[in-house]
C-alpha cells in the first residue's frame, strides 16, 4: 500500500468511526479493494474501533467467495497493521480534542 492509498483509507476510517455507515463502506471508491478489505478485517479485530459485526458483514460482502484470512491480505497488499493502527488512533484522538 502506498502512502496516498493509506491516507485515503485513514481519512475514511476516521470519519466512519463516529458516523458509521455500512453502505459507505460498500460504495467507497478505493482503488484497491483488497486494501479496503484488509482495513475492514483489521478494524473488526480491534476493540477500540467498534462496529465488529458490521465490519465482518462488510468484509463478507466485499469478498463473498474469499476465505482469505487477514494475514494473507496483509502480505499481498503490504498493509502495515501497526502503522495503520497508530496513525488512525492518533487521528481519532486529534479529532476528539479538536471538537
Amino acid at each position: 500500500m502506498n502512502r496516498e492509498s493509506e491516507s485515503r483509507l485513514l481519512e475514511f476510517c476516521a470519519v466512519q468511526h463516529d458516523s458509521f455507515c455500512m453502505d459507505e463502506w460498500l460504495t467507497f471508491q478505493h482503488p484497491d479493494k483488497e486494501e479496503l478489505l484488509a482495513a475492514c478485517l483489521f478494524l473488526a479485530g480491534v476493540h477500540w474501533f467498534g462496529h465488529k459485526a458490521s465490519l465482518l458483514e462488510i468484509a463478507a460482502r466485499l469478498q463473498p467467495h474469499s476465505a482469505d484470512p487477514l494475514a494473507d491480505l496483509v502480505k499481498r497488499t503490504d498493509f502495515n497493521c501497526l502503522r495503520f493502527s497508530t496513525m488512525l488512533r492518533r487521528e481519532l484522538t486529534h479529532a476528539s480534542v479538536a471538537s
